[in-house]
């Protein structure tokens, strides 16, 4: 079932650490695997990945202008050095 799922994609897979988005409609909880498509842009209010310029990687929703929403406090769109796409899957 998983190959015919990531056959011709360009797939990234991150491990989740906190529980910063365990809330909501689509949660991802410490310890869920979050598959994201390096092709797909994200969408508004879509969670995607990214690299932050001084923090590691991130799964956050995204909001206008390139900003990350992470619930509590905005990441402004200056930290953000890539959006690497948006999330397809959550294990």
């Amino acid at each position: 079932m998983e190959a015919p799922f990531a056959k011709g994609r360009d797939l990234a897979a991150f491990k989740v650490c906190g529980g910063s988005m365990a809330g909501g409609r689509r949660p991802t909880y410490d310890g869920d695997v979050v598959i994201v498509h390096r092709e797909l842009g994200g969408g508004i209010s879509q969670p995607v990945g990214a690299r932050l310029e001084d923090d590691g990687f991130v799964v956050k929703r995204l909001r206008p202008n390139g900003i990350l929403d992470p619930g509590l406090s905005l990441i402004p769109a200056e930290r953000v050095a890539q959006v690497l796409g948006r999330v397809v899957r959550v294990v």
